[in-house]
């Protein structure tokens, strides 16, 4: 209808928000110190003309920063499987005037192609969906599609400089279909959340993710540019760490 709300990111950065976006964005990227120093860690690599695959894009806030911060030529793939949360980052798009330059895949990004049941979840019901386990009525699912990274390369021509993965604990099937982008002589930066607890929880091991990287010729750790092991990223039950691929 309309509506819209302002908030003022950092001071050199405004923004026009949906108003369902606008408690998301306050308390992650004002109010919590982790959240807003991972932003303000991927605000510092943005530069001119970036692309940027932002992979569990929920609203957005990636995707609008490298637009405002890598200028006219830059750009965002933003895939997200809520139906709803893509409703907001379209809207959010199109009320700054960048919807040319941030393109939106209603997508749960995987190792492989298809189609998946996911569930809602969270406290704003189907802004977040997460893969569903094999115990839940027909009713709560939501068959989303299901694609790789490398395939949305291949569809788009895009070459990302940079790879945000926030995918609630299914790291490292987003990486294994991202293979052949991350191990290809293309180094886009990786930002990366590794749910350690809700892995263990599955019965999986949370290294995974970071073999998979090191796999691919990354290996360069760090948070908040503090540079840091492997072993201190699988310490805590949830890190946002940068990687980046060795010399």
């Amino acid at each position: 209808m309309g509506r819209h709300r302002t908030i003022e990111l950092r001071q050199d950065w405004s923004l026009k928000l949906d108003p369902a976006a606008y408690r998301v964005f306050s308390a992650g990227q004002l109010d919590d110190p982790v959240q807003a120093a991972e932003l303000d860690e991927f605000i510092a690599t943005c530069s001119d003309g970036m692309v940027l695959f932002d992979v569990g894009a929920h609203f957005g806030v990636f995707s609008l920063a490298t637009i405002h911060y890598g200028g006219s030529n830059a750009r965002a793939l933003a895939v997200e499987p809520s139906t709803s949360a893509c409703r907001v980052l379209n809207n959010q798009a199109k009320l700054n005037g960048i919807a040319d330059q941030i393109t939106v895949v209603r997508a749960a990004a995987g190792n492989s192609s298809g189609w998946i049941n996911m569930l809602a979840t969270g406290v704003i019901a189907d802004g977040y969906l997460v893969p569903a386990d094999g115990n839940r009525p027909a009713a709560d699912l939501t068959r989303v599609r299901s694609v790789t990274v490398d395939e949305l390369v291949r569809e788009t021509s895009l070459h990302p400089t940079h790879l945000k993965v926030d995918v609630e604990g299914q790291e490292a099937a987003v990486l294994r279909g991202a293979h052949e982008l991350l191990s290809s002589n293309a180094t886009p930066l990786v930002f990366i959340e590794l749910h350690n607890d809700i892995v263990r929880e599955r019965g999986d091991d949370p290294s995974e993710s970071l073999n998979l990287l090191q796999s691919y010729g990354y290996g360069d750790l760090s948070i908040a540019g503090r540079q840091v092991s492997q072993k201190d990223l699988l310490i805590e039950p949830l890190v946002r760490a940068v990687v980046r691929k060795r010399p």
